[in-house]
């Protein structure tokens, strides 16, 4: 093989290599594009069922909530009632005590003015 041709050669061998390393890379390149967009779309997806779930778990935890507190409010209500007629109860013995405190009032004077004569 003459001179020339064994550069001629050398230059094919050379362009055949750097033309393979292209392709790979390309290869490459486009094999890792498209495994990072499958996980993008991936986690995408995962993130939004995440989403969906944790919306359907905050209805059902404020659907819960919403019933705690209307039965709490029922219970207050109740609670109300029950003290306000307490009230009103308690308002009528102290009433009647006061009533009767009078009385003995009137009926210890009655006595000390009969026993000590009045004092004006």
């Amino acid at each position: 093989m003459t001179e020339a041709q064994t550069w001629a050669a050398i230059g094919a061998s050379t362009t055949a290599f750097f033309a393979t390393l292209t392709i790979i890379s390309w290869l490459f390149v486009h094999v890792i594009r498209a495994e990072v967009g499958k996980l993008g779309g991936e986690l995408r997806g995962e993130i939004e069922a995440l989403r969906h779930e944790m919306r359907g778990e905050i209805a059902a935890l404020r659907g819960d909530m919403n019933a705690m507190n209307a039965r709490l409010s029922g219970e207050i209500a109740a609670v109300r009632g029950e003290m306000n007629a307490m009230d009103a109860r308690l308002s009528g013995e102290i009433a009647k005590i006061a009533t009767k405190l009078e009385h003995l009032d009137r009926d210890v004077q009655a006595i000390v003015r009969r026993e000590f004569g009045d004092p004006s």
